[in-house]
């Protein structure tokens, strides 16, 4: 194709009447960048993606182990003290019922976000794009003259290299990538540390002998403050997870911001260049 245009340009140009050559070049090479530019965003993505489904699957690893550990435990203690203990009982079962759901709602939050943080990038990114496709549109219908090949020329290679602002997304992400890894460690402490937390409450009942009434009771009547407190830490957790992925978002947005801006500059500077080459402002 290159080649072909090439030899179409040596016998139009010798007459002065085909100048799109230059301009079907630069939109060419613009197109080769922009292929490279997004190659480079592609492991970026893969490098995230693995980073998120390493983090979902370890919280729900102890997650659902500190489940099962509360729904055996307290159902064993419901049945062994339900008859004495119905009030209280009922109302920690009911709090770990609502923990339960909790655990959905808290992925569910945490899923959305992280597709509209996605769902940004792109929108960002094909936005981009459509801008430097435009532009080298906008060159073709240009291509009326000997003078804007020439100034064609002159700019050809900043001209081309407009895409190359498109992998700064892959920054973007990388930057996402790693404070995913960072904070997964303490979202892991803080759901280990509450099952810390339940078992250490469990084993006060110990302290009761079987014949004291009154330690029984007092023990029932401040466990369920407890377990509360403790489902109140988990809650916290996943309302730091929704954040966490809320602030990545919201760096991804402004990360998009400045690379389009970066790149209507360019666009526009390269504009003004061209304008001035094609219509030099008379002495």
């Amino acid at each position: 194709m290159k080649l072909w245009l090439t030899v179409t340009c040596i016998l139009g140009c010798l007459g002065g009447g085909f100048t799109l050559y230059s301009a079907i070049s630069v939109g060419s090479s613009g197109l080769a960048t922009m292929s490279t530019a997004l190659q480079q965003i592609s492991p970026a993505l893969t490098a995230y993606s693995t980073a998120l489904n390493t983090a979902r699957t370890s919280v729900y690893v102890i997650l659902n182990d500190l489940m099962g550990y509360m729904n055996i435990t307290y159902t064993a203690i419901n049945k062994t003290w339900a008859v004495n203990q119905t009030e209280y009982l009922q109302n920690v079962l009911q709090q770990i019922g609502y923990f339960n759901q909790s655990i959905g709602y808290g992925d569910q939050s945490v899923s959305s976000q992280v597709i509209q943080n996605l769902y940004s990038m792109n929108y960002g990114l094909q936005s981009n794009i459509d801008n430097m496709m435009s532009y080298y549109n906008s060159l073709v219908s240009q291509m009326y003259s000997t003078t804007a090949e020439n100034c064609t020329l002159r700019n050809a290679t900043q001209m081309a290299n407009v895409p190359v602002s498109l992998a700064k997304y892959a920054t973007c992400l990388q930057l996402d990538t790693a404070a995913v890894t960072q904070y997964l460690p303490s979202v892991l402490n803080m759901f280990a540390y509450s099952k810390t937390e339940l078992i250490s409450q469990i084993a006060q009942l110990k302290n009761c002998s079987s014949y004291s009434a009154t330690c029984q009771n007092a023990y029932f009547q401040q466990i369920y403050s407890e377990v509360s407190n403790t489902l109140s830490s988990l809650s916290s957790a996943h309302a730091f997870l929704s954040g966490a992925f809320y602030e990545a978002g919201q760096r991804d947005q402004f990360c998009g911001q400045l690379i389009e801006a970066d790149i209507q500059d360019s666009i526009q500077n390269l504009t003004n260049a061209f304008s001035l080459c094609s219509w030099p402002p008379s002495n």
